[in-house]
């Protein structure tokens, strides 16, 4: 230990507790004087991708992805585990949109002028589940089937008579493709 090099300055320590600062520097930020407010809580939208049979997207290699997949399923589930056999191996369409009648959480979507999306307030991810019909993670909200999450938010200056809508959207392609 004593054979470290000491990186304090001129061999001082550096926590030496209590000292007052040679001199101090007031800062000050100017207050805006306009009142801004958000006049409704953040939303959270997502649009859904189609599930699709694997031989409509990669039909040279689907049936062997799949026997590979069932192979590594049946290890888990030998003789001491009971689960479901399926794979679990799925193929996402994403230039296809789920049907607007196909709900969500228990939700259908909502029509917007650039398609159909399901929507959630933003606080709904402060919680760890939530009641849809049924108790369910709200981290499963956003699953293999999400291609686009978008968060909007409306602000107002009432006082200026001005507002603005803050829009942020990820848009997700497949695997490693955000």
């Amino acid at each position: 230990y004593n054979t470290l090099p000491s990186i304090a300055p001129d061999g001082q320590e550096q926590i030496t507790g209590g000292e007052v600062p040679a001199s101090k520097t007031e800062a000050s930020v100017a207050q805006y004087p306009k009142e801004v407010v958000s006049i409704i809580p953040p939303v959270v939208f997502q649009r859904r991708s189609l599930v699709t049979e694997c031989s409509t997207l990669v039909p040279a290699i689907a049936d062997s992805l799949e026997a590979y997949f069932k192979n590594q399923v049946s290890g888990r589930c030998s003789s001491t585990y009971t689960c479901d056999r399926e794979s679990g191996f799925t193929c996402i369409d994403r230039s296809k949109n789920v049907p607007s009648t196909e709900t969500h959480f228990e939700t259908k979507t909502i029509a917007m002028s650039d398609g159909n999306w399901y929507a959630e307030f933003l606080d709904m991810f402060s919680v760890p589940v939530i009641y849809r019909g049924d108790i369910v993670n709200t981290e499963d909200w956003i699953d293999l089937q999400t291609s686009e999450v978008s968060i909007v938010n409306v602000f107002l200056a009432p006082s200026l008579q001005l507002g603005t809508t803050l829009r942020i959207t990820f848009s997700y392609d497949g695997p490693g493709r955000l």
